[in-house]
């Protein structure tokens, strides 16, 4: 292993039968140094056999040091990291399903959440759900996460909004069909729960912005998706009130909170509110705010005064 040390790009197989543990790999790409780890644990959503590994799993041995790229990423000496980084891939497919609190390809999306799929979905015209529960039809158009159609928000020729199902299925199938045809295929990671933040809301009900922020000592009401299982259990494509059967933590301007309340918004289907008090000792500004339950959110950026 020692004349592999320092090597520019190193490829992986983790976390599936017949590959090492991910946490026995993470000690052998720390001994060898990569540039790059590029963990090799999806089959593509164009078809073919292949050994899957949770997404949890192989990312679990890295201890926060995954970064999820996009299948299109390019990489070259050139454009080499200056230090190591361990990546994990988008599945190669006709379409990208992403968290859209965040839109990072490759990154998971928690079970029950709202998700947004990007691709070019042929003869689709532009729709919405207007009611509960949420049509899984519009326009002729359909999408299947493992053979079951899904319940749709939003569909148009090139974006889809949808809820994914919620049961944990890790790597999902997704095939979206428009009169019946099949015209885009990937792969979604859905995971218990994987949050997502949409707004910020200051305690008098305006949205938090630069030219209206929030107070310390104030509650600040997060709009999030991703929160995973809720009890009492809400079926697909519903909307009721109900709570998280695991509470997230949140961090705002690096200081841990723990949320006064959290709840499904009874009317939206996969939305949670999320109500945390914004400490005092946190500095006025821009402040990062992020939830963390199973994995962490991207930051948002909160205006404190």
């Amino acid at each position: 292993m020692a004349n592999m040390k320092g090597l520019d790009v190193l490829f992986v197989a983790a976390g599936g039968n017949f590959t090492p543990d991910a946490r026995a790999i993470s000690g052998q790409i720390t001994q060898i140094a990569p540039r790059v780890a590029i963990l090799m644990h999806y089959r593509t959503g164009l078809g073919g056999p292949a050994t899957l590994a949770p997404v949890p799993d192989v990312a679990a041995g890295f201890n926060g040091r995954v970064q999820y790229k996009p299948a299109a990423t390019m990489i070259s000496r050139a454009t080499l990291p200056s230090t190591p980084e361990v990546w994990l891939m988008e599945p190669l497919g006709d379409l990208t399903a992403v968290n859209p609190g965040s839109y990072t390809p490759a990154m998971p999306v928690g079970s029950g959440s709202v998700v947004s799929l990007f691709g070019n979905f042929a003869g689709s015209k532009s729709a919405s759900s207007a009611t509960l529960p949420l049509l899984r039809k519009l326009e002729d158009m359909e999408v299947l996460v493992d053979g079951a159609v899904a319940p749709l928000l939003f569909v148009s020729a090139g974006k889809i909004n949808l809820q994914a199902p919620t049961k944990p299925t890790t790597q999902s199938l997704v095939e979206v069909r428009v009169g019946g045809q099949r015209v885009a295929r990937g792969l979604m990671n859905i995971v218990r729960a994987a949050p997502g933040l949409l707004l910020a809301v200051n305690q008098d009900g305006r949205t938090n912005t630069a030219s209206s922020p929030a107070r310390a000592d104030e509650s600040l009401q997060l709009y999030v998706t991703g929160l995973g299982p809720a009890a009492p259990a809400v079926e697909d494509g519903t909307s009721r009130f109900a709570v998280p059967l695991e509470t997230p933590t949140a961090l705002l301007g690096g200081v841990a909170v723990t949320p006064h309340y959290t709840a499904l918004v009874p009317g939206l289907v996969g939305i949670w509110r999320v109500d945390v008090l914004i400490p005092g000792n946190v500095r006025p500004g821009d402040t990062p705010v992020s939830l963390t339950q199973g994995f962490s959110s991207a930051s948002l950026s909160a205006a404190i005064r």
